[in-house]
């Protein structure tokens, strides 16, 4: 387990977040952070690629990719 230090504001923003989330910790607040930043990461490289692909056909792919790395 690490420690994180956030500002007075930040914490109560994440306070504010986690009630509203419905989260049982920061952890998975901070999950969900990451996960959207990445999420949205993903959506800024695909538009600038000219493929025809969805944003969710794209998550699907890369969703698949994960589990068949996770298995070797």
């Amino acid at each position: 387990m690490k420690t994180v230090a956030v500002s007075e504001e930040t914490w109560k923003k994440l306070k504010e977040l986690k009630e509203k989330l419905g989260a049982q910790s920061f952890d998975e607040i901070i999950s969900a952070l990451i996960e959207t930043w990445h999420l949205q990461s993903l959506k800024e490289q695909l538009a600038r690629v000219d493929l025809k692909l969805s944003y969710q056909e794209a998550r699907r792919f890369i969703d698949v990719l994960h589990k068949r790395g996770s298995k070797t």
